[in-house]
């Protein structure tokens, strides 16, 4: 884990990066998201900080976010399957468009 990388941000990244988590934990209402979404969430806005590498190795988040083999490997299957989700609708929304 690299928590320097915070320190290489803008102020316009920071107040992005703020604004995105306390709109997640509103979402759709106050701690109403449930837990593992709001881990995924994390993880992911970790990674694009530069705090966590992307992709990291099943080793990497072990050691980094001090979880067990079977917590990391079932967080990046469901990040796998949420890009795979999301790249899916994206093509159909291209198809729409044309």
């Amino acid at each position: 884990m690299n928590l320097d990388a915070v320190d290489g941000l803008s102020e316009g990244q920071v107040r992005t990066i703020l604004k995105s988590i306390f709109s997640k934990v509103m979402e759709p209402a106050f701690c109403a998201l449930p837990q593992r979404e709001l881990n995924l969430f994390l993880l992911e806005t970790m990674r694009e900080a530069g705090v966590l590498e992307s992709p990291a190795s099943l080793e990497h988040l072990m050691g980094d976010l001090g979880i067990t083999r079977a917590r990391a490997r079932s967080l990046m299957f469901d990040l796998h399957i949420r890009a795979a989700r999301e790249a899916e609708d994206g093509a159909e929304q291209g198809e729409e468009a044309n």
